[in-house]
C-alpha cells in the first residue's frame, strides 16, 4: 500500500500582506484619527462659545439686577447706567471708589457698581463690548443681526448689549452678541 499525497503548496496564498496594502491601512487609518482630532477640535470651541454665551447672560442680568435696585437714580439723560459704552480694546475699565466700606449716595453707588460690572466683563469676555442704553429696535431686520447703535426714546425699553470676539477674529465685532431688554 503505498499511498501518494499531493504536497503542492501555492506561494500567492501564504505571502501576507503587501506593502501596499499596509500603507492604504495606515493612509484610511490616519484619516481616521485627523477627523477625530476635529471633532474634538470643534467640540472645544463650542463649548468654550457656550461659557462665553453664559457668562454674558449672568453679567446681563447682574446689570439689570443693579438698575432695578438702584432706582433712585435719574431714569434718562444723567443715569450712569445710561452711559455705560465700553469697549475693551479702547480702554481699560476704569477705578472707582468702593461702596463696601462707606456709605454712598446712589449716584455714586452706580459709578461703583459700573466700575465693578465693567471689570468683571473685561475679565470675562474676549475684546469685550458692552453698551447700555434705551432702544426702541435693538434688532435690525435688514441685516438679521443685533445692532450696537441706540435708537430709543426716554420712554423705551433699557437694553443691556454686549459683545465678545473669537480667537479667530480679534478685532471684527460687527454685532452685539447678546442683548437683555428691560422694561421701561
Amino acid at each position: 500500500m503505498h499511498c501518494q499525497h499531493n504536497h503542492q503548496f501555492s506561494t500567492t496564498n501564504h505571502r501576507g500582506f503587501s506593502l501596499i496594502e499596509v500603507l492604504v491601512s495606515v493612509l484610511v487609518l490616519a484619516i481616521g484619527i485627523i477627523g477625530t482630532i476635529r471633532l474634538q477640535i470643534h467640540s472645544l470651541q463650542t463649548t468654550q462659545q457656550s461659557n462665553f454665551y453664559s457668562q454674558a447672560v449672568q453679567l446681563a442680568n447682574e446689570m439689570a439686577n443693579n438698575i432695578r435696585s438702584n432706582q433712585s437714580t435719574d431714569p434718562n439723560a444723567n443715569n450712569r447706567y445710561l452711559q455705560i459704552n465700553y469697549s475693551a480694546n479702547e480702554d481699560a475699565p476704569k477705578s472707582s471708589a468702593s461702596c463696601y466700606q462707606r456709605r454712598c449716595n446712589p449716584s455714586q453707588l452706580a459709578e461703583a457698581t459700573v466700575h465693578e460690572w465693567l471689570a468683571h466683563i473685561h475679565q470675562a469676555l474676549p475684546n469685550a463690548k458692552a453698551v447700555v442704553c434705551r432702544d426702541d429696535q435693538p434688532w435690525d431686520s435688514s441685516t438679521q443681526q443685533l445692532r450696537w447703535e441706540c435708537a430709543g426714546s426716554a420712554d423705551a425699553a433699557i437694553v443691556i448689549k454686549l459683545g465678545w470676539t473669537e480667537q479667530a477674529d480679534q478685532n471684527t465685532l460687527a454685532s452685539p452678541k447678546f442683548a437683555l431688554a428691560i422694561s421701561p
